[in-house]
């Protein structure tokens, strides 16, 4: 993202829209292979999940 990362989009947009918190669903999607960028999801509270790129059909799937 050119201007936010992920984790910084996730923080920015639940405190602008704190009434979607459980309406709205945010995933990550990235290229990353650092066990770090994976734990860091797992342990934000605002994030749903973290899947690879490029999405299978059956990540893709479990998303929907």
């Amino acid at each position: 993202m050119p201007r936010l990362n992920g984790f910084q989009f996730a923080d920015v947009y639940h405190s602008l829209y704190p009434e979607l918190k459980g309406h709205a669903r945010l995933f990550v999607c990235s290229s990353s292979i650092d066990p770090t960028h994976r734990q860091r999801t797992e342990d934000h509270p605002d994030i749903d999940g973290f899947y690879e790129k490029p999405l299978s059909r059956d990540a893709l799937n479990e998303i929907l």
